[in-house]
């Protein structure tokens, strides 16, 4: 059992709300709440992808919202509890199995692509290769929501190093993968301006307390919160 599938087969070990970044992404450039069933529409999006969806903690939330969502996993373990909460939800979400850098959706497929803690988990090699296939898949004019750990990261440097700005995890749930952190360079590789170009690009710093003997530590999570417009022909 891979380590992925370790974590998604303890459920208390797994988050089952949306991330903050998810709601606004939807809030600020898909459409806002503005009363029960009453949106204010930013943008005619219809099919969402997400990518590396976990438990699909933002599958369910997108699809609350009315949307077609297709969700991908390397975790098959991560996709039978994604099927089993949609169920238990009663909502009807694609839900698959399989890597993000061959995604079997025709090319122009989807209007948005969410990709929350993902393409920081995979070697840079392979994490261009999956952010070109998101560019493929996705329609001229739709948007990606990206997160990656930043080297600003107060954990960056821990592991056995694995290249530049990489590391292999050596505790915790996600032991043996690797963690990947990212500069502005690196960023600028993953995401040429050809092809991706940012109407938002946030550095965000998460503050994480972790108790240990009876100590309360402060642990800043770093991480780039990017989103982009698809710069293709029609």
């Amino acid at each position: 059992m891979s380590s992925w599938d370790t974590v998604y087969s303890d459920r208390l070990m797994t988050i089952w709300e949306p991330h903050d970044i998810v709601v606004q992404f939807v809030a600020r450039f898909l459409k806002k709440r503005q009363g029960y069933d009453n949106y204010l529409i930013h943008r005619d999006a219809q099919r969402i992808l997400d990518l590396g969806c976990g438990n699909g903690a933002q599958s369910i939330f997108l699809a609350r919202m009315g949307y077609e969502v297709h969700g991908i996993d390397v975790s098959e373990e991560a996709i039978n509890v994604a099927r089993e909460y949609a169920n238990q939800e009663a909502l009807s979400i694609e839900f698959s199995t399989e890597g993000c850098d061959q995604l079997s959706f025709q090319t122009n497929f989807f209007d948005a692509v969410i990709c929350h803690g993902v393409l920081d988990h995979i070697p840079m090699e392979k994490a261009i290769l999956s952010a070109q296939e998101v560019y493929r898949v996705l329609s001229p004019g739709g948007l990606l929501l990206v997160s990656l750990a930043s080297v600003r990261s107060s954990l960056f440097g821990e592991g056995l190093s694995a290249g530049r700005n990489t590391y292999v995890l050596e505790d915790g749930p996600e032991e043996g993968e690797i963690q990947h952190y990212f500069d502005e360079e690196e960023i600028s590789m993953l995401l040429p301006s050809s092809q991706f170009h940012f109407i938002d690009a946030r550095h965000k710093l998460e503050e994480e307390l972790t108790v240990s003997t009876g100590l309360v530590p402060e642990v800043m999570k770093g991480r780039w919160v990017l989103t982009a417009e698809i710069c293709k022909d029609e």
